[in-house]
Formats: C-alpha cells, structure tokens, sequence
C-alpha cells in the first residue's frame, strides 16, 4: 500500500545540495542498505586512496532502490558510486535528479509506462 500512496519523505538530512525528496518505500529500503554497507564500504575504500568506485543496479523497484542508494553512498558517506537502473520509476524529484545525472543512468524501453508514472502525470 505505501508504494501506492508515493508519498515523498527527505531522503536524507546529510545529503548535500538541499533536501531530496523520495519515495517513502524505497527510500526506506534504501537507507537500510545505506546503514548496513556504507561502514564497511567507506572503511574499504575512503582511507585506501585506491581509484574505485563501486556500481548499483536494479530493475523496476529494485532500481529505484539502487538510485537511492547512490545517492546515499555518494552525499552522505562520500564513495564514489555510480548507479545504472533499468526500468527505474521516478522516485525523487526533477532538481535532485538532474544534479544527480552525473553518476546516475536510467535505462528505459520506448514502451515502458512504469519510468514516466508520477503523480504529477497522473
């Protein structure tokens, strides 16, 4: 039922650049993927000045999730993140999504209604 509702919440209060606003679901799931491997990801990657980067990726809701979850990774705990989504609805807003363009590719079939559903279109 929340995935129906779309209501939007702030992502997160650290993320640099102003206030995002997501998908309530997704952003839950995705702040739990935050908290669970950005620790573990920042202590591999951050101190080792080593040049990677990690990749993201899903279909439909899952690539919601995996967006979000670049945007976590790359504003809040500062890993390099680039997050490729297949099918991926629209889950934050157009300012946050266009500053995040650069590290985020979405993947859409020509016919595909599900990545251009929003409220606002609806």
């Amino acid at each position: 039922l929340t995935d129906a509702m779309c209501r939007a919440v702030p992502l997160s209060p650290r993320v640099r650049g102003g206030e995002v606003l997501a998908h309530e679901a997704m952003s839950v799931a995705a702040r739990h993927l935050a908290a669970r491997v950005g620790p573990l990801l920042r202590d591999l990657f951050t101190p080792s000045g080593r040049p990677y980067s990690i990749a993201v990726t899903g279909h439909s809701l899952g690539a919601g999730t995996a967006c979000l979850l670049a945007v976590l990774l790359r504003e809040d705990i500062g890993i390099d993140v680039v997050a490729f989504g297949f099918a991926t609805p629209p889950v934050i807003g157009k300012d946050a999504a266009l500053r995040c363009k650069p590290y985020i590719l979405s993947v859409v079939h020509h016919t595909d209604v599900i990545p251009r559903a929003s409220l606002r279109n609806l």
